[in-house]
């Protein structure tokens, strides 16, 4: 999809959008099968904030992925120390 999108001559900035986007969605997709490996869901809210290119949606095709969790409970880290293993 990214070679199509080249080849049509896309601007970089929709490429890029596009590689961020399908990022998200695979990280969105580990995250949701780790907490099934891990057998149950945490018992605290938490979010997951990408950072540096994948936070400004400059994503190119071998960028890694920079992100956080925040906790809103930190009894709960060590479920997400587990939880960052599987990722």
């Amino acid at each position: 999809e990214v070679h199509r999108r080249i080849q049509t001559q896309q601007p970089v900035e929709i490429i890029q959008q596009f590689i961020t986007e399908s990022y998200q969605s695979l990280l969105c997709e580990m995250i949701e099968r780790a907490i099934q490996q891990i057998g149950f869901k945490p018992l605290t809210e938490f979010a997951f904030i990408g950072m540096g290119s994948f936070e400004r949606r400059e994503t190119c095709p071998f960028s890694d992925v920079d992100y956080a969790i925040l906790v809103a409970d930190e009894a709960d880290l060590d479920y997400f120390r587990l939880l960052a293993r599987f990722l």
